[in-house]
């Protein structure tokens, strides 16, 4: 947690999402939803929101950030796995 406290507020940096992560985020080749365990377009689409979320929070600026509010709201619309099946 201090690393990653330490890369926003001090360095201006968002931290690393992992190699597949942000291949699926650039790319979203069918490789690498497999290699993500992604079995649908509904669970790919989640976590295209979820990264998109991850870079929201962790931009340098904090007036930038969504409120706590905000990513409430947004986790409550996702559908939950039960929905997805």
């Amino acid at each position: 947690d201090s690393e990653i406290y330490d890369l926003i507020m001090r360095k201006k940096q968002r931290p690393r999402l992992t190699q597949e992560l942000e291949a699926f985020w650039t790319l979203d080749k069918p490789i690498t939803r497999l290699e993500l365990g992604i079995t649908s377009d509904a669970h790919a689409e989640k976590l295209r929101l979820l990264i998109d979320l991850f870079y929201q929070c962790t931009k340098g600026i904090a007036s930038e950030r969504p409120k706590a509010e905000a990513v409430y709201n947004l986790l409550c619309s996702l559908p939950t796995c039960y929905d997805m099946r």
